[in-house]
């Protein structure tokens, strides 16, 4: 009589064959969908937890282009954080 193994696959015990589910092309019902659909899913982006600083990357559009200064007038006067 064939048993189920440790991982899941189906084993036959006299001749010692394996059967493996037939998994692929078979429907699976996804507990996450509905939430999704009506707009109700929380994602990382709209996370907001106090006390988070913010970024912002410039990129060059000048290929191997020197920096020559840089303006950190607007960051001394803003209230610091850290």
């Amino acid at each position: 009589m064939p048993s189920f193994a440790s991982d899941r696959t189906l084993v036959d015990a006299p001749t010692g064959s394996v059967f493996v589910p037939v998994v692929v092309g078979t429907p699976v019902e996804r507990i996450e969908d509905w939430r999704l659909l009506r707009g109700r899913g929380t994602f990382v982006d709209d996370l907001q937890p106090e006390g988070v600083l913010h970024a912002a990357i410039l990129r060059s559009t000048v290929a191997h282009g020197r920096i020559l200064s840089i303006d950190v007038g607007a960051a001394r006067v803003a209230p610091k954080y850290c």
